[in-house]
């Protein structure tokens, strides 16, 4: 037996686990897009849980659209619809630890911080 990940870093959505991990690499390889860090953490407003995954990117506009669209679609059709979805952030901002991994409540805060901006 292989014990990988933590069980911290999963998400239950809808009565179904995802890790981390996971919807990470499956970021990590959307073809057409060079997706070096990104970080998935769980998010929601109460009644909506889903996935928030953050991804570094220097693109804007039409591109980190096309970008989102990407990630989103490639998750969909692996985990199912509606899980997961994407949120362009610049490059380098993701918080990592000094052996490079993702520090997730630093990357929650992020998150938070990147919606509130948003709305």
């Amino acid at each position: 037996m292989f014990l990988v990940g933590r069980v911290k870093d999963m998400a239950v959505i809808r009565g179904q686990n995802y890790y981390a991990e996971d919807v990470e690499q499956i970021a990590r390889h959307v073809q057409g897009f060079d997706i070096r860090v990104c970080a998935a953490l769980q998010a929601g407003d109460g009644d909506f849980e889903h996935i928030a995954v953050l991804v570094e990117t220097p693109l804007e506009g039409a591109h980190a659209t096309a970008l989102t669209n990407a990630v989103e679609a490639a998750i969909a059709a692996e985990l199912g619809p509606a899980v997961a979805f994407v949120h362009p952030v610049p490059v380098r901002s993701i918080p990592r630890t000094s052996s490079g991994k993702v520090r997730r409540q630093a990357a929650r805060d992020l998150y938070q911080k990147t919606v509130k901006d948003a709305s």
